[in-house]
């Protein structure tokens, strides 16, 4: 198909690594033409869960990821304006030559898989973060928030959706929405945010398996998913997310 090739840049097939929540990255290798369709059912997942058009939507994950790139993708479909890490980085290096170096310290330190060492330099680097979601009047966060407790030096933990929050709530009075995935969302996580206003979802997919189109069926738990048929064949079942 010509015209969402040339959206791929061409490329007939993608390579992705998983986030490794196994204990190791796996590879999947995925046609355009998949990546594409499961990108149209995330949009749907999007959409039932409150995304809006126009919306502005800073999303920290890594193209890198499937879900990341998918993201992406989602985003300009759904005509939102989207933030993505990369340029998220990039401006918090440029605030001063003490952000520059935490922000190149802490990748040195995830490259070597020193979790623990990352999180001592991830402070200054969430401070920005806050900035940024000011200044960029960020409405929707896509961001990760482990299971793990929140002092951990656990992977993801340094730049964990709810440290970031808890350390200046004022830095999302115009935040609507956090969309938490890679780990079943902790209920002290969303139970604070909806508290404060803020609507909280997730949804299901892993990297090497077509990708669901969810949303939560309840104001309770928002792990508590239904997934739509997609596409239009097929039954709609009701699960508990892992």
């Amino acid at each position: 198909h010509k015209e969402i090739l040339k959206r791929y840049g061409g490329q007939k097939l993608l390579i992705f690594g998983s986030g490794g929540t196994q204990g190791k990255s796996t590879q999947t290798v995925l046609s355009y033409l998949t990546v594409e369709l499961e990108t149209y059912a995330l949009v749907r997942a999007l959409a039932a869960n409150g995304f809006e058009p126009e919306q502005k939507i800073l999303c920290m994950y890594a193209p890198e990821h499937k879900g990341g790139f998918q993201l992406e993708r989602a985003a300009e479909i759904m005509d939102m304006e989207f933030h993505s890490k990369a340029q998220l980085f990039q401006w918090v290096e440029r605030l001063s030559p003490e952000y520059r170096a935490k922000v190149h310290a802490f990748r040195r330190a995830i490259a070597r898989e020193d979790y623990e060492e990352a999180d001592e330099h991830a402070l200054l680097i969430r401070k920005g973060i806050r900035r940024y979601i000011v200044e960029h009047k960020i409405e929707v966060i896509e961001a990760v928030q482990p299971t793990q407790g929140i002092d951990t030096g656990a992977k993801g933990m340094g730049l964990a959706a709810m440290k970031i929050y808890e350390e200046n709530p004022s830095a999302f009075s115009k935040v609507k929405h956090a969309f938490l995935t890679g780990f079943t969302v902790p209920k002290q996580a969303y139970k604070t945010l909806q508290e404060a206003g803020i609507q909280v979802s997730t949804t299901w997919g892993s990297t090497e398996g077509m990708a669901l189109a969810t949303s939560g069926i309840t104001d309770g738990n928002v792990n508590d998913l239904t997934a739509l048929n997609f596409p239009t064949i097929g039954q709609v079942f009701w699960y508990r997310e892992r």
